[in-house]
């Protein structure tokens, strides 16, 4: 039977065992958790890349909405990149322990990162690719030497479409109206009408030197030009921002003269009508299209245009 002294010795001795074992369980808990990372078959690898995934995928949607123009708060920025350095660094220390496929998916994501083209990167999306891939640049997640490197095939963006309406104005010759035109990813069309919204009823022809039926004809010093002119064409587009455009259509001058009874005279050898030509380029600029082309209306016209549009899309 236990006395009282037998007892308060027990405790004592347990007691004592406890504060011994107390500072040795923080190591073993990270000797394990240590051990659990280092150990292939018990590293969660599919729900590590997703998370490394989900990340890249954040950044890569704040860079395209902030390209766009949408303010992105910096403390949003801040707090995604530094989710992103922590992953980061988890991820390298356990690269190399990395199976085949977790390796391949590893660095798909971060090809994906790089160039900011989004692709699939999961295993079975992945077969056959050799696993190869561009290094990550030293402002992304730091600099990685992989040798041999080759990119993903990836296959290459299209250029958005636009539908750009503008108002023009032709000089030296003067006259107003305007031009549309669809840009597809490489081919377009498109459309211009110009004119002076003017018609002067002639009541007889006559020549620019005066004659008229054999006599001559005093003119007052006035005189008045009427125009119109509609053409159309393909549109090539050369780059993301200019294309080159060129097309034919119908086209009108009238120069007339006001003689001194007050009546108006056709300058006939000054006046023409039939197919016109017209060439000219146009460049994007924001939500704007600006755009310079050359009208020519054989013996009759030869006159630069001038238009500036607004981007429906």
């Amino acid at each position: 039977m236990l006395t009282l002294q037998s007892m308060k010795r027990v405790l004592k001795c347990v007691l004592t065992a406890l504060l011994m074992l107390a500072p040795l369980g923080p190591a073993i808990g990270a000797e394990a958790g240590a051990s659990c990372v280092e150990m292939q078959g018990a590293t969660p690898w599919d729900e590590l890349l997703d998370r490394f995934e989900l990340i890249c995928r954040k950044c890569l949607d704040l860079k395209q909405r902030k390209d766009a123009g949408e303010p992105i708060p910096s403390s949003q920025l801040i707090a995604l990149m530094d989710q992103l350095e922590s992953l980061r660094g988890e991820l390298k220390q356990v690269s190399d322990k990395m199976p085949a496929y977790a390796l391949k998916r590893y660095h798909a994501i971060r090809q994906m990162y790089s160039t900011g083209v989004i692709v699939e990167t999961r295993e079975e999306m992945l077969a056959g690719v050799d696993c190869t891939f561009l290094p990550y640049g030293t402002a992304a997640l730091g600099s990685y030497s992989l040798p041999d490197v080759t990119p993903l095939p990836v296959e290459p963006r299209p250029l958005p479409s636009v539908l750009a309406v503008s108002a023009l104005i032709s000089l030296p010759e003067l006259s107003y109206g305007a031009s549309g035109a669809y840009w597809g990813q490489r081919f377009g069309i498109w459309g211009a009408v110009r004119s002076t919204f003017s018609h002067h009823q002639a009541a007889y022809e006559a020549s620019s030197d005066g004659s008229f039926n054999g006599g001559r004809v005093w003119a007052s010093g006035k005189a008045a030009t009427d125009r119109l002119f509609a053409t159309v064409g393909p549109l090539v587009r050369v780059s993301k921002t200019v294309a080159l455009y060129g097309g034919a259509g119908y086209g009108v001058k009238r120069l007339c003269w006001e003689d001194s009874n007050g009546d108006w005279m056709l300058i006939k050898d000054a006046s023409g009508s039939g197919v016109c030509y017209e060439a000219g380029a146009s460049i994007l600029i924001g939500s704007y299209t600006l755009s310079l082309s050359w009208l020519y209306l054989p013996r009759t016209c030869n006159t630069f245009n001038l238009s500036v549009g607004l981007n429906l899309f």
